[in-house]
């Protein structure tokens, strides 16, 4: 049976596309498909070790990595400074003057270790309450 590995790989980028994907996002898919990750052995690894493999491969970041610690894999412990709704949920929750930088939001996230992913939700959640609200 084909793997969605297989599916990407053997795709024309004209299907691809036709899914929304922009073509550096199809470049991206694809790059990733080829990256040979063997998800099942990250679980075994420290979060720094999987940013490291992860952001190895071309078209995936910090962010992307931070997110799919926290959604994909579930780990407790994990904060995406750079989130931009992190930095404007922080900055209202907190009654902060200015937005907060990714390093000034690292550095607050450490007080909420060791649930920075649960912190996370909080502030993301309050930021869509907020936006809502407006």
């Amino acid at each position: 049976h084909m793997t969605v590995i297989d599916s990407v790989l053997s795709a024309e980028d004209s299907q691809l596309r036709s899914l929304g994907l922009s073509a550096s996002k199809v470049a991206y898919v694809r790059g990733l498909a080829k990256a040979n990750i063997n998800y099942d052995s990250l679980i075994e690894k420290s979060n720094r070790d999987i940013i490291k493999e992860l952001i190895a491969v071309r078209g995936i970041g910090l962010w992307t990595a931070q997110i799919y610690l926290m959604f994909s894999l579930r780990r407790s412990d994990v904060f995406a400074p750079g989130d931009l709704a992190l930095k404007e949920g922080a900055r209202n929750l907190l009654g902060l003057k200015n937005r907060p930088s990714s390093d000034e939001l690292n550095i607050l996230s450490q007080g909420w270790k060791p649930y920075r992913t649960i912190a996370a939700m909080i502030i993301w959640n309050y930021y869509g309450y907020i936006k809502k609200k407006e």
